[in-house]
């Protein structure tokens, strides 16, 4: 934001702190958090404490699509007088197929962009993005991931306690053994890793993953596989380590160490992002939860894999926009 101050005594450009407002600066450069504004139940204290209403002549607003219209909202509702500018790489979805919940979320967000800042003045689609090399011309490939090979991936709408029998069951959150009597009756096909690990499940998921990286040019590509849970990450892992070892001896190949690795905030993940996009002969297979959603830009990624249900159609072309390969998409 550019603020009314004198030019000749002030800094060009500042980053503002909690402990430093930065009001000489002609531009201040904040985040939602330091602003206060970063959540509903924010009180924006540091915004309204340090800036009067109109302090800005231009407001620049990145990742826009980050709204809801809440709280942030302030900051350009408070200088109605500025230049307001949002920006956003998140790709705008004009219709939705499926009404799911998220998917009706993304219309809302689309909605209120338009309302608040009015048609793009500037728009880079993901056509034109894919033309001029930035994007890959992804291949969607879809798996059924029921154990079950005779149920219809089509009609699954998620599975009974029944049919839970005999596998091992462990929490989601915490990784602990569940009995079969403390499960649900039922569990939506969209939440179910969300809540419930089956090992047996994982094993067998990733016995197909491995085996599209063996035929489709070994088990040495960059991926990224989107798990629903930290716990999840880790099981995934570990899997295509065990697998990845077993490929190795089979074929009197030395191992990549590390193969697949867990990349998730609860493991300071970010410090792996370099050794993903760099590495090559290490660091093959990102596990992730969020950590590498959105912001992250990794060229050699050739496979982006969902384990988990994707709803959102915002969420499914940024994150396929992390990389620049073929995207596999297992589906329920």
């Amino acid at each position: 934001s550019s603020g009314p101050c004198d030019a000749a005594a002030a800094n060009d450009a500042a980053p503002v702190s909690s402990a430093d407002p930065q009001k000489n600066a002609r531009i201040l450069i904040a985040t939602y958090q330091t602003l206060d504004v970063a959540s509903d139940d924010a009180d924006a204290s540091f915004l309204l404490a340090n800036y009067p209403e109109d302090s800005f002549s231009h407001i620049i607003i990145d990742e826009c699509h980050r709204s809801a219209w809440g709280k942030w909202s302030q900051v350009l509702t408070r200088n109605p007088s500025a230049v307001q500018i949002g920006l956003t790489a998140t790709p705008r979805t004009l219709t939705v197929s499926e009404k799911t919940r998220e998917a009706l979320a993304d219309q809302q967000v689309n909605a209120d962009n338009l309302r608040h800042f009015g048609e793009p003045v500037y728009e880079y689609d993901i056509s034109q993005g894919i033309e001029d090399g930035y994007l890959a011309a992804c291949e969607i490939v879809k798996q059924a991931v029921f154990l079950d090979e005779e149920r219809d991936c089509e009609e699954v709408t998620g599975v009974d306690r029944e049919d839970l029998a005999g596998k091992r069951l462990l929490d989601a959150l915490t990784g602990d053994p569940v009995d079969l009597d403390e499960a649900r009756e039922h569990y939506g096909a969209e939440s179910l890793e969300a809540l419930l690990l089956l090992p047996e499940r994982a094993h067998e998921m990733c016995v197909d993953l491995f085996t599209h990286l063996v035929e489709t040019g070994g088990p040495e590509q960059k991926t990224i596989v989107f798990c629903a849970r930290d716990h999840h990450a880790d099981r995934v892992a570990a899997e295509l380590n065990n697998l990845y070892a077993a490929w190795c001896a089979e074929h009197h190949c030395r191992r990549a160490q590390p193969y697949a690795f867990k990349c998730t905030a609860s493991v300071g993940g970010a410090q792996y992002i370099a050794d993903l996009k760099a590495a090559s002969r290490s660091h093959f297979v990102a596990t992730t939860v969020d950590l590498l959603t959105t912001g992250v830009d990794v060229p050699p990624v050739r496979n982006i894999v969902f384990f988990k249900y994707v709803q959102s159609p915002i969420s499914f072309y940024r994150w396929w926009g992390a990389g620049r390969g073929s995207t596999r998409r297992p589906a329920s």
